[in-house]
């Protein structure tokens, strides 16, 4: 790869796929509700069933080492069981919210301290949620932002 292409930054998702079953069930539902006018519909090939832990933008040139961390964090921790506290439809999908246990709350916790370091600054989305954010909201992006 030519030079000039390696600090050239995209944005990521750190996530969490469910066990098989579930992502099954996610995807015959989201087939189903297709017909309602969803933003996507979930197929296991192209948008997964997940549970999103941390959205950040990567440069090329850190990614292999960014991958190198999560590595290391996925070795010390095992399978968890999560539950969904309530669902939202918003923008076309549906939005499950889980309760925050510990080891979630641990796990999140670690990947953010972990991959911060490699950040390539707020992605798009984040510089636009920044201009409206208020409280918490903002005092989160500000923090991931450092």
């Amino acid at each position: 790869m030519p030079h000039f292409m390696t600090n050239i930054s995209k944005p990521y998702d750190v996530v969490l796929i469910p066990p098989r079953e579930v992502c099954k069930k996610a995807i015959a539902l989201s087939e189903r509700l297709k017909a309602r006018g969803t933003y996507f519909t979930l197929d296991g090939k192209t948008y997964f069933p997940h549970l999103s832990l941390y959205m950040l933008e990567l440069s090329d040139a850190v990614l292999p080492s960014a991958l190198m961390e999560l590595g290391k964090i996925a070795t010390h921790f095992s399978p968890f069981d999560l539950i969904a506290r309530d669902y939202h439809f918003e923008n076309g999908y549906i939005d499950v919210e889980y309760v925050k246990s510990s080891k979630l709350s641990s796990l999140q916790d670690e990947i953010v301290e972990k991959l911060n370091p490699y950040r390539s600054g707020l992605r798009e989305k984040d510089r636009e949620r920044l201009l409206t954010a208020e409280g918490p909201e903002q005092e989160y992006i500000r923090k991931v932002e450092e």
